[in-house]
């Protein structure tokens, strides 16, 4: 694949920049990729502030977007997605193209009306949950219960003893990413319409990630929508191969080199 402009990679909560360290791979030196680690990650440690919001999670990594010299395409997974719209929309002249699966940006379901705040009350509702268990102590609960929430029952005690130590590690910072995923501050006019993007779900996926979908689908001029059959929210994980094709794809249309 050839093309000229760099590629930032945004990972999930709960998982580090290594989630698109196979775009490296893509890229084969033909042009940068910055695949960061986000507050919360054993390389970046816990956020330390008592509010927070995407641009306190964006802040450092500007920095490093703007010296790889271009508009860069921007490829993501569910919070990643909503710090990858957040620059998009304070700093569009940063973005190239969006490649989004599954952007769990809550906040764009308001564009539904009440149906939008009952799915945005769920959400609320479940990090309520998490926030408790995590001050009482309860790390193990929050990590699964945020686990199943995504991936169905019995997933959290599937994992590896490392990820789910890795999980219980996460989970605080987990609270502070659904309340900027919730209550980032936003117009639906403040998203360049015209970008070339590319909007990835799976089948298996919940209603509030189904429903954003159709929300940024409304909002672009052109995007190319994408139902990853048999997939749930971790599609980049479960279905690795599928996922990186269409990401392929989506740069190959956007950036002809």
């Amino acid at each position: 694949m050839q093309h000229s402009k760099p590629i930032v990679g945004f990972h999930c909560s709960g998982a580090t920049g290594q989630e698109w360290h196979r775009l490296k791979g893509m890229s084969a030196g033909q042009a940068p990729v910055f695949t960061p680690d986000f507050y919360g990650c054993p390389s970046r440690g816990p956020w330390e502030g008592a509010s927070f919001s995407f641009a306190d999670e964006a802040a450092p990594l500007l920095p490093t977007i703007r010296a790889l010299g271009a508009p860069v395409h921007l490829v993501a997974h569910s919070y990643g997605g909503g710090v990858a719209l957040h620059i998009l929309r304070h700093h569009p002249e940063l973005v190239a193209s969006l490649c989004l699966y599954e952007p769990t940006c809550f906040h764009v379901l308001r564009d539904l009306g009440g149906e939008g705040e009952a799915l945005i009350g769920e959400i609320v509702a479940l990090n309520g949950g998490l926030k408790a268990d995590v001050e009482a102590g309860h790390k193990r609960k929050a990590a699964s219960d945020f686990t199943e929430f995504w991936s169905g029952p019995g997933a959290f005690d599937a994992l590896s003893n490392e990820r789910q130590a890795a999980m219980q590690d996460w989970v605080p910072k987990v609270v502070a990413d659904f309340d900027a995923l919730v209550f980032e501050p936003e117009t639906p006019g403040d998203l360049r319409r015209d970008l070339p993007v590319t909007l990835i779900w799976g089948s298996e996926t919940k209603v509030q990630t189904r429903r954003i979908i159709d929300v940024l689908t409304a909002r672009f001029d052109a995007p190319e929508v994408h139902c990853l059959a048999g997939a749930g929210h971790m599609g980049p994980f479960t279905h690795r191969d599928q996922v990186f094709s269409l990401v392929a794809a989506h740069i190959a249309r956007a950036d002809p080199a």
